[in-house]
């Protein structure tokens, strides 16, 4: 255990960002998902969740990790020497497994156990979130990444979805309010 520590703590500004985001992105991703109950804007609404979808609930794991990379690629690719291919590769790796991994374990325990739990639910996006930034730190580590071009467009694209389909919410299951049957705003 202490070997676990203490090779952790010689990781690079980079890796020891790419490790604390899902713990901060988990915190942020609690409080927002009240943020457009609390304002009704649908400016917020475009970015947090609006309904109790599952869908909605994937925003919490799209947004403000995208941003948590984003930001410190902004702050500190020069010194650091961050190589922008493989960290936009990263970053779409972390963006998009949570969006694969969050609804596998909702429908696997409700599909198995016909349950709903909310614990289980929140440990989801937790699940969710350190999932992909594990993925998106071993990418980063290990893969020679890709021109920051494509990664960077395709997650535009994905958030971009997020936010039309808040609008213009396609008639599906997993776009439908849980509590009021309702779809997006």
């Amino acid at each position: 255990m202490k070997e676990f520590f203490v090779r952790n703590l010689k990781r690079s500004k980079p890796e020891l960002w790419i490790l604390i985001g899902p713990i901060v992105s988990f915190f942020v991703g609690v409080v927002t998902h009240f943020l457009y109950d609390w304002t009704g804007s649908s400016v917020v609404g475009a970015f947090c969740p609006v309904n109790e979808s599952v869908w909605e609930h994937l925003k919490l794991a799209v947004f403000f990790p995208f941003l948590w990379w984003l930001l410190f690629f902004v702050a500190a690719h020069k010194k650091f020497d961050i190589d922008k291919n493989k960290w936009f590769y990263a970053s779409f790796v972390s963006l998009i497994t949570p969006i694969f991994v969050i609804p596998a374990i909702f429908y696997f325990y409700r599909g198995a156990f016909g349950v709903g739990i909310l614990a289980i639910d929140i440990f989801s996006l937790f699940v969710g979130l350190l999932c992909g930034h594990l993925l998106g730190l071993r990418v980063y580590n290990h893969s020679k990444g890709m021109n920051f071009i494509i990664p960077l467009l395709l997650s535009v694209a994905i958030l971009t979805f997020f936010v039309i389909f808040t609008f213009f919410t396609p008639q599906i299951p997993i776009f439908k309010c849980s509590i009021k049957g309702t779809y997006g705003i």
